[in-house]
């Protein structure tokens, strides 16, 4: 999931931790793996998903699916009903953790299938516990399903397998598995929120993630509290886009600070990076608000920490996701501090995550790199008329110079917008449009070509095609007041469109 820092530009990216790994911030979700084959005790059951969702690797988890299938072939449903349903539920999550190593859509339906064929036998009044232990399950299913298609769908399947669950674990009969379906529970509002009722599903996450935290005590359940505050960070991280955003995005810092009480660089280094990362965007948007250069540098050492993890070889999603996010963080602190360095180090970080993001394979974070590359390489083009670095005699200044990092900028606009058409994206390509307009404007100041301030004028009445005044007032009329500008600048030229 990305997130949009403000209207004129950078583009954050979340990462999703997933042991379900990856959504927008990262999202960690408990199910209720297992690779016993025998009737076990839910305390046991949910100590052993806990090593399966760390350790699991796809060399184990098919010599569990081979066992289970030739396990199959010998064991009656009529003879064995409870059995079977058990063999069967252990197959579905066999092959839900499977899917997230490969095939996902194709695993996730053989999840599906093996859990449904599971809950046709255990009922609630006849197998309650199990009845619950498969619903959770069945939810961790669905909410991987959701992620490939008809999320809107198959997340409220979740919430009703979840909620089914929570029939029979209550705090006082299964504490711990009360606290995994609230986690699961959490997770699941927290994905709708994108869809529709975005504030309340939000608010219902963030129930659903205190409750877990009624049980998940840092004493008791260390791991499985820090993959709740992870998640509580989300939600908070979320619902500060909508309302008292400072309060909730110190919840957000603050419940990410507890993850890392955990989850450190030795032990998990996976939860550790994704976190760092997450907590680096909420410091970033807090900057926006109050102690812009320290929260700015702390956001910076969280996405380093990050990287310390996050390679181009082992992690490259993950490794191009928060370069960008860095790339950001060096661009916005170049405003109040070492305006060339920074830039320059942003410059590096969104190349160095354009490594990955590729156009045909990334599209869309193609697009917002390009983006935010352009906006780097505009601040760059005037940072040597900067009384500050003429000051320090950083170099002399060169119209040039101005004028191939303009170029430069215009070239990254123009890519970005092979994605951010005014059909599939009519909001980023206006805003890609304004960028590339007042690009256009400040290269016609160093290179006096009729051409230039032409550009200039089409890309901001592109832009107005999508800012009406109707839809959006505030943007509309900026835009409008900028392209009048321009236009005063030619008449006074005698160089009238």
């Amino acid at each position: 999931m990305f997130k949009t820092k403000n209207s004129s530009n950078i583009a954050a990216f979340f990462i999703p931790i997933m042991l379900l790994l990856f959504s927008a911030n990262m999202i960690i979700t408990g199910c209720a793996g297992t690779k016993m084959i025998k009737p076990v005790s839910i305390s046991t059951i949910w100590e052993a998903e806990d090593h399966l969702n760390r350790n699991a690797d796809r060399k184990t988890i098919v010599k569990i699916l081979d066992f289970l299938s030739d396990t199959l072939s010998v064991v009656s449903v009529e003879e064995n009903p409870s059995i079977f349903a058990y063999i069967k539920h252990n197959q579905g999550e066999a092959y839900n953790l499977l899917s997230r190593i490969e095939e996902k859509n194709v695993n996730l339906m053989k999840a599906l299938e093996s859990l449904s064929e599971a809950l046709e036998i255990r009922q609630i009044r006849e197998y309650p516990v199990e009845h619950a232990l498969s619903q959770n399950s069945l939810g961790s299913v669905y909410q991987g399903l959701s992620e490939i298609q008809n999320k809107e769908v198959y997340l409220e399947k979740a919430l009703y397998a979840y909620d089914e669950a929570l029939r029979v674990f209550t705090i006082g009969f299964a504490p711990r598995s009360y606290s995994t379906v609230h986690n699961n529970l959490g997770a699941a509002y927290w994905a709708l929120s994108s869809v529709r009722d975005t504030e309340r599903n939000l608010a219902h996450a963030i129930e659903a993630y205190n409750e877990a935290l009624r049980v998940r005590t840092i004493e008791e359940y260390p791991y499985s509290y820090a993959v709740t505050q992870n998640n509580l960070g989300n939600a908070y991280e979320s619902i500060s886009k909508i309302d008292e955003e400072m309060e909730n995005l110190l919840h957000a810092i603050i419940a990410y600070e507890e993850a890392l009480k955990i989850f450190n660089e030795n032990e998990y280094p996976l939860n550790y990076a994704a976190v760092q990362n997450n907590l680096g965007n909420s410091l970033v948007s807090l900057s926006e608000m109050q102690y812009k250069e320290k929260n700015l540098n702390s956001a910076i050492h969280s996405y380093r920490n990050a990287l310390k993890i996050y390679n181009l070889n082992n992690y490259p999603e993950a490794y191009a996701t928060t370069q960008n996010n860095l790339g950001n963080a060096y661009w916005l602190i170049s405003s109040v501090r070492e305006k060339q360095k920074n830039l320059l180090r942003s410059i590096r970080a969104y190349n160095n995550a354009l490594e990955i993001f590729s156009l045909l394979e990334y599209p869309l974070k193609y697009a917002q790199l390009m983006n935010n590359l352009g906006n780097s390489y505009v601040s760059i083009s005037d940072v040597r008329n900067q009384p500050e670095s003429l000051a320090k005699k950083v170099v002399p200044y060169d119209s040039s110079d101005k004028m191939g990092n303009l170029k430069k900028a215009i070239s990254a606009f123009r890519e970005a917008l092979k994605v951010r058409t005014q059909e599939d994206y009519p909001y980023d390509f206006a805003q890609t449009q304004i960028n590339l307009g007042s690009a256009y404007r400040l290269l016609y100041e160093v290179e006096y070509i009729p051409e230039n301030i032409q550009k200039a004028i089409i890309a901001f009445e592109n832009a107005l095609k999508i800012y009406t005044l109707d839809d959006y007032p505030v943007l509309h009329n900026q835009t409008a007041a900028n392209l009048e500008m321009i236009r005063k600048i030619i008449r006074k030229q005698g160089q009238i469109r």
